[in-house]
């Protein structure tokens, strides 16, 4: 479906007449939960499966209707960001200590999410 393809908070600009989308270079045709799973993805990885705007995605069948494959969109997400982002970093065009801890954090949460997989 059509999706931003980078959906996250920093993306989003108030306005007088609510919430304006920017940053569209990424825009294409993606899977269903591309732009949930990019606008929760590191919220979720550096605070836990706790983290409340996951849980109520999660939770909420008109948001997401297919867990599985709401899960497989976040796990394809978290690793395209953390190897994106340690790519940058490590030719000098990124954070580098931000990149390290997505590396770190990112076994552990996929595998808590996907525990038989």
């Amino acid at each position: 479906m059509p999706a931003h393809g980078d959906a996250h908070a920093g993306n989003l600009l108030p306005s007088p007449n609510g919430w304006l989308w920017i940053d569209f270079e990424d825009v294409s045709l993606m899977p269903v939960y591309w732009d949930l799973a990019s606008f929760v993805g590191n919220l979720v990885l550096f605070r836990g499966i706790q983290e409340p705007t996951y849980k109520y995605m999660l939770n909420n069948a008109e948001i997401v209707a297919d867990k599985k494959a709401f899960e497989l969109a976040l796990s394809a997400r978290i690793l395209l960001s953390t190897l994106s982002n340690l790519d940058l970093a490590l030719a000098g065009h990124g954070d580098l200590v931000f990149a390290t801890r997505q590396l770190e954090l990112a076994e552990p949460f996929l595998y808590s999410i996907n525990p038989n997989r």
